[in-house]
């Protein structure tokens, strides 16, 4: 992907969620810490329910590795691997509670340090408590770099070492989250969701469904024509009644790929909000034809 196309991506995120922020729940940077090692191979949302009982009872790193093991294991039995992450979070709450005075170190290589703590979760704390230009490569990220062609790779550090060197400056703080948030709600792995992507038109990967395969191509194609002709269509205010022909079209079309009416709507919507894109930008031109 060339560097402009990197840039009017992520401008898209930027304007669709201008401040993100992680999913996870906590009130200090030791219990971000703690929620990161607990969401290795778990959702925000199972880690959230488990640390909301857990953070209440015991908020500090002396308080949990006080827990010991066994007992902190019934507040996240609810957690994927849950025993090992019982064991490092406890050794790691003691690390940070005798050695480091409760306060986390700020730098990759020390966190690494930490039990339970890997690069991805070193890159995602670092991110989130200190506002670091780290990127945590987790399987969202990864499937996303290499679908839009950000970052393609095998591994989860070439992907890593690709956008730091390819996402501009400006956009790296937030960067990580941008990705997170369009790999698991749009972008997601079985069944993605094309038709519903602000960044689809800058995308080169084929949908695996026939289903989205056939949105998609429906909403290129009539995307095409519309600003082929754009200048009659704006001029004369007939956008409106090709909408119209187009919904028809494919509500017609809902006969032969047995597409739903939301998919239908969500894919006309699609159009219309490239197209609005694309005539805002004609407009910002001292050489525009549009009035």
């Amino acid at each position: 992907m060339t560097k402009d196309k990197i840039v009017s991506v992520f401008k898209i995120l930027r304007d669709n969620d201008p401040d993100p922020v992680t999913e996870l729940t906590f009130k200090s940077h030791f219990q971000l810490l703690v929620a990161v090692i607990l969401s290795a191979q778990a959702t925000d949302k199972s880690v959230n329910a488990a640390t909301s009982k857990l953070f209440k009872d015991a908020p500090t790193p002396e308080k949990i590795f006080k827990l010991g093991v066994r007992k902190l294991k019934t507040y996240i039995k609810t957690i994927g691997l849950y025993n090992g992450k019982a064991i490092n979070v406890i050794a790691t709450s003691e690390i940070i509670w005798k050695d480091y005075k409760n306060k986390i170190p700020r730098n990759r290589e020390e966190l690494m340090k930490l039990p339970g703590v890997g690069r991805k979760t070193a890159n995602v704390v670092l991110n989130n408590a200190f506002g670091e230009h780290t990127i945590g490569v987790d399987t969202h990220v990864f499937r996303v770099s290499n679908r839009l062609g950000l970052a393609p790779g095998k591994t989860v550090e070439i992907v890593e070492k690709k956008l730091i060197k390819n996402i501009p400056d400006e956009f790296k703080k937030h960067a990580h989250h941008w990705l997170i948030i369009l790999g698991r709600y749009t972008c997601v792995a079985r069944k993605p969701k094309c038709y519903d992507c602000n960044v689809q038109k800058f995308c080169p990967y084929k949908p695996k469904t026939k289903k989205a395969y056939c949105i998609i191509d429906l909403t290129n194609k009539f995307y095409l024509f519309l600003i082929t002709f754009q200048i009659s269509i704006i001029s004369d205010g007939s956008a409106y009644l090709i909408f119209l022909l187009f919904i028809s079209f494919l509500i017609l079309s809902n006969l032969f790929l047995n597409l739903s009416f939301a998919d239908l709507f969500k894919s006309s919507i699609s159009i219309f909000t490239c197209l609005d894109m694309e005539i805002s930008e004609k407009n910002k031109s001292p050489n525009s034809s549009f009035t």
